[in-house]
């Protein structure tokens, strides 16, 4: 599961610029340990997406994941869409424990591709479990990225994406893999992607030979907290061989109301999103030395910026 998984994430829509454009998974990553029963594998038709336990009644997706422009909506139908939690082998929706959805609500104001506008803006979705779980979700993080976490501040992204580079002969993970990326600044990712493609929904981050890739998208980019996960994050695009770049993700602290707002109105006034204490340096045990390594190696193999995918 290289840290590919940034371009990868957004296969289920169009590219930004082009469909050939934009993918995701994780590329260069390890086996997952079992710590993570909010983990979702969202099957959507013939689709498949990563995505994150959030409230008892509640997983959280990429839109790009959801969009479906042959509806009216532009949304797929929730009877088309199941979910399977904590299972750390690849699955299927044939699964006898994947559970069933009754609502999908994707963010209004989500830009697909095929859109004007930077496209994959608000790339968030929220689906309703028709069943409570017992599960303890993830902590949803209420203010922007860089407010959480330093610029070169580490965090961990996991999935069930392409762990190769190669799009034309996908290779895909028996088990969830992670991978650990670093935290860079809008204007680096500005300067690698353009400042027309990144919006205040997005933020950008780097890893030492490891990235999200197809496959991966919407599954979440987190940081471990006083012995629980504070969600960042979702894998939303990137480039399609998913190495050399930063990936970009969709912001969730810029986006927390609405998805407490949408609950709330649906009958479930439980989910909240909470503040960081202090901007932390470090969410998941990385080393600085991966960092410095790896810079040079971002500067050296940045793509063109019209190369980039979805996951």
């Amino acid at each position: 599961m290289w840290l590919v998984v940034l371009s990868f994430l957004l296969g289920v829509s169009t590219s930004l610029k082009a469909e050939s454009d934009i993918v995701p998974f994780i590329v260069g990553g390890n086996d997952a340990p079992a710590n993570y029963p909010w983990m979702a594998q969202v099957f959507l038709g013939s689709s498949r997406c990563g995505g994150v336990l959030i409230g008892e009644r509640w997983v959280l997706t990429a839109a790009h994941c959801t969009y479906d422009s042959s509806r009216l909506n532009r949304t797929i139908a929730a009877s088309e869409v199941k979910v399977l939690l904590g299972n750390y082998q690849f699955a299927n929706s044939a699964h006898p424990d994947a559970l069933q959805v009754s609502e999908v609500y994707q963010h209004p104001s989500y830009v697909n591709p095929s859109d004007s506008g930077p496209a994959f803006d608000y790339d968030v979705s929220l689906l309703r479990l028709t069943e409570a779980q017992s599960v303890t979700p993830v902590i949803l993080n209420a203010n922007k990225v860089t407010d959480a976490l330093n610029i070169g501040g580490f965090m961990q992204v996991i999935g069930f994406g392409r762990t190769n580079t190669d799009p034309l002969n996908p290779i895909y993970p028996d088990v969830l893999q992670q991978g650990n990326l670093s935290l860079i600044s809008e204007s680096r990712c500005e300067d690698e992607w353009s400042a027309s493609s990144i919006t205040d929904q997005m933020f950008c981050a780097y890893g030492t030979n490891q990235d999200a890739c197809s496959g991966d998208s919407g599954g979440p980019v987190f940081i471990e907290e006083q012995e629980q996960h504070r969600l960042l994050g979702l894998v939303s695009w990137g480039n399609l061989s998913c190495q050399g770049s930063a990936g970009v993700y969709a912001d969730i602290g810029t986006v927390c109301t609405w998805i407490t707002d949408t609950a709330s109105i649906a009958g479930n006034s439980s989910l909240n999103c909470s503040i960081a204490d202090t901007p932390s340096s470090s969410g998941g045990g990385a080393s600085w030395w991966l960092l410095i390594l790896g810079l040079p190696l971002w500067l050296l193999r940045r793509p063109s910026k019209a190369q980039h995918f979805k996951r």
